[in-house]
């Protein structure tokens, strides 16, 4: 474990390798190849606090207009689905139905081997027209097929998208900020919008609660809004907003309720 750790990997990184070997360990004991009493103790490592980031509507929309146009479209994906950079990169033209307005994913494409349908908003089906339209066009200038529904100049596969992202959020203002942080965002803004959980679930690919539970987080506006709320809910149910403590006589002069002075 300390050789792992020393060649720079992360705790939770070293706990998913620890993992597998605890799973092999009980598989072994399973398939009576080991006994319970050979199995090593395999403590399991301190992880940090999932990461935290996402972006207000406004930050997403700051830094989309600094990114390059061959990556703003990947970023409303992202955004709006809350798909993991590596399954919007791959996507290729036949995945995309203008016609149905849906998106689709093979089970092999994905982190949890399954695949899924998802059907895509008004603007974003209309900036995937536009990315479709502009791919043809490129395919009759280069005369030579284009797969991809993201491309650079010339058709060639957008590989990444690291360095122009950081560069965007550094111009938006939002610096440090990290493209799977429009994955959490997209997931918080389904759950306030009021798409059921399982459905939100079923669109972001995640495949347990515990991992979705992980993203949806609140934000300091979010905490406002709750605020206002409940100041809103004690007002139609006539409870004050605020309450001025009431003193009798002996309070007043600095009695006890008992009629003994405070000490």
């Amino acid at each position: 474990m300390e050789k792992r750790l020393k060649t720079g990997l992360s705790n939770a990184s070293t706990n998913r390798e620890l993992a597998t070997l605890k799973r092999a360990f009980r598989l072994a004991v399973k398939a009576k190849m080991l006994s319970h009493d050979h199995v090593p103790d395999v403590p399991m490592l301190k992880e940090s606090a999932p990461r935290a980031g996402f972006f207000e509507p406004e930050q997403v929309q700051a830094v989309l207009q600094h990114l390059p146009p061959y990556i703003k479209p990947i970023a409303m994906v992202a955004n709006e689905l809350g798909w993991r950079l590596r399954e919007i990169l791959p996507l290729q033209l036949h995945q995309l139905n203008l016609a149905e307005g849906s998106l689709y994913l093979a089970p092999g494409a994905t982190k949890n081997s399954e695949g899924r349908v998802v059907y895509l908003s008004p603007d974003l089906l209309e900036a995937l027209r536009a990315q479709h339209a502009m791919t043809r066009e490129l395919e009759r200038s280069v005369r030579a097929p284009i797969p991809w529904v993201f491309h650079r100049k010339g058709g060639r596969q957008v590989r990444g998208v690291r360095k122009a992202w950081a560069k965007a959020c550094h111009q938006a203002g939002v610096p440090g900020m990290v493209f799977h942080d429009l994955r959490r965002t997209a997931i918080r803004n389904m759950i306030r919008t009021g798409v059921p959980e399982r459905v939100a679930m079923q669109i972001s690919g995640h495949k347990t609660r515990s991992v979705f539970e992980r993203y949806n987080i609140v934000s300091e506006s979010d905490l406002k809004d709750a605020a206002m709320k409940i100041g809103a809910y004690h007002q139609r149910n006539g409870m004050p907003i605020t309450h001025q403590p009431q003193f009798s006589a002996e309070q007043s002069d600095g009695r006890r309720g008992d009629g003994k002075p405070d000490k």
